[in-house]
């Protein structure tokens, strides 16, 4: 699933800085989750020996799926977010805070 980061942009254009930073936290965290399911559903195969029951094999393309969607969804917001100067100001104040 590709996202445009354009069509994003239009459907949400009244998110404060904080609420986009938070919005791509968000996605880095369902990205962590959606990695989880593959990692369980892979072990759930390996498990299972051969041959695969074809409900795990289908858990495990849903969860690889999802995986990759949640990948091209945290690019789209990071986009979003380097289009919009949120992230150079970010790194800025990290700079001016000597944390950089």
């Amino acid at each position: 699933m590709n996202v445009n980061p354009d069509i994003e942009q239009l459907s949400a254009p009244v998110m404060t800085p904080s609420a986009r930073i938070m919005d791509f936290e968000n996605a880095v965290s369902e990205y962590g989750l959606a990695r989880a399911a593959v990692r369980r559903a892979g072990l759930d195969v390996s498990a299972a020996g051969t041959p695969v029951p074809e409900h795990l094999s289908e858990r495990l393309r849903l969860a690889v799926i999802a995986e990759d969607n949640a990948r091209h969804i945290i690019a789209a917001k990071a986009q979003i977010l380097t289009a919009s100067g949120l992230l150079d100001r970010a790194a800025d104040a990290l700079a001016n805070e000597g944390k950089l």
